[in-house]
């Protein structure tokens, strides 16, 4: 049985699953971790020593105005859910979890009307899967607790045709992992939990042109509930996460072109469910998360040519499993999350040339394991989550 993250603290469920088969109604409300990695037989490692440094940057508590709008609501209340960008410009959340069950069903938003439509239900349930959309448009989902036990199952969404294909299985059975569409196309995928709760340290690419995945190198380190980014150089950056071991503050970075691991330097605090946003500086922007006791307002800045990491400015509030967002004028939206205990509605800006936070207005909900998405118009949609009274189905739009 596997163990679930609840506000980042580990909880055993048996939920039953649920399937919904209606694929055309559309909502009406317009106010709104021991760790062991199981073996692999490509195991490679390049180490190279590297030194991080720290400074202190204060935070700001100037306020910036913004505004938070309902739209419609999702058509069933969910978290720990996937949204994924298409190239129409739409947005497709997928699973997720709501009220003791594991959903198969998923939804599109249009951000040209506000409204959700149902699309077709996925062949598994799932929660705490990934999504990538892939270079022809398809979106691949990956993993994730289904029911008691996690998945190694993969299928794939076409947007054309609202309907979901079952593809290439995992090699192993994974939650709580990460992955990334590297710029070959392939996806890769790193780390996770398994079904006895045991962290890896492998990692596996998906062919979209067979269906087939295969190993690739380990990671130095087993670790699940970390942050995977892929850097303007095509590599992989990794950081943060647990193991058996506790919380890391270990990070690696991925080339593809060789398939290999390379150790880069320590953040300077060991972190899980942190968020990591690539900057249009290049540089990678690291925030919150928690050691799973206490939660963190500290943030800091990875610089891909250095392999440093460096302080800079705190948020004005701790959080975890919170939302982070690159608006179009460079700057850092982050949203919602939680103390590990209550969940929060506040939102804050990252301004990358000053290293300052500043408070934006609050959101409609408080939320926490929810999600959001750039738009084409520049607003951040946000989508579910959880609440004080359990799931969310509201949405919203912040502009």
């Amino acid at each position: 049985m596997i163990e679930f993250y609840s506000h980042n603290k580990l909880t055993t469920t048996t939920s039953a699953t649920t399937t919904v088969t209606s694929t055309t109604t559309t909502t009406s409300r317009t106010s709104t971790t021991s760790t062991m990695s199981r073996t692999s037989t490509t195991t490679t490692l390049t180490t190279t020593t590297v030194t991080s440094t720290t400074s202190t940057t204060t935070m700001a508590t100037t306020y910036v105005p913004s505004t938070w709008l309902y739209t419609n609501s999702i058509n069933f209340a969910r978290d720990s859910h996937t949204a994924s960008i298409l190239t129409n410009g739409k947005i497709l959340i997928a699973g997720g979890f709501n009220n003791g069950n594991f959903l198969n069903s998923a939804e599109l938003y249009d951000p040209s009307t506000g409204v959700w439509v149902l699309t077709g239900n996925m062949n598994t349930v799932r929660a705490v899967h990934t999504a990538s959309t892939l270079f022809n448009g398809k979106v691949l989902v990956s993993g994730g607790i289904i029911s008691s036990d996690d998945s190694n199952s993969s299928e794939l969404y076409d947007p054309s045709t609202g309907v979901w294909t079952l593809t290439g299985n995992m090699i192993n059975s994974r939650t709580y992992h990460r992955a990334s569409v590297l710029n070959n196309g392939k996806v890769l995928v790193t780390g996770g939990i398994s079904n006895s709760n045991l962290q890896f340290a492998s990692a596996e690419l998906y062919d979209p042109s067979t269906g087939v995945w295969t190993k690739t190198s380990n990671m130095s380190t087993a670790r699940a509930v970390h942050t995977a980014t892929i850097l303007n150089n095509g590599k992989v950056l990794v950081a943060g996460g647990e193991n058996a071991g506790g919380i890391l503050n270990t990070a690696e970075v991925y080339d593809p072109s060789a398939g290999l691991w390379t150790k880069t330097g320590n953040m300077s605090t060991g972190r899980m469910t942190h968020t990591a946003t690539v900057l249009t500086n290049g540089k990678v922007l690291i925030a919150g998360g928690d050691n799973s006791v206490v939660p963190f307002n500290t943030a800091e800045i990875y610089d891909p040519s250095t392999g440093l990491w460096t302080n800079t400015g705190n948020m004005s509030s701790v959080r975890t499993a919170h939302t982070a967002t690159l608006l179009l004028n460079g700057k850092v939206l982050i949203a919602g999350g939680d103390n590990t205990v209550v969940p929060f509605n506040t939102a804050e800006i990252y301004d990358s040339s000053t290293g300052l936070w500043i408070n934006a207005n609050n959101m409609n909900v408080e939320r926490v394991n929810h999600v959001a998405s750039i738009l084409t118009n520049g607003k951040v949609l946000v989508a579910g989550g959880s609440g004080y009274s359990g799931q969310l189905d509201s949405a919203e739009l912040y502009a």
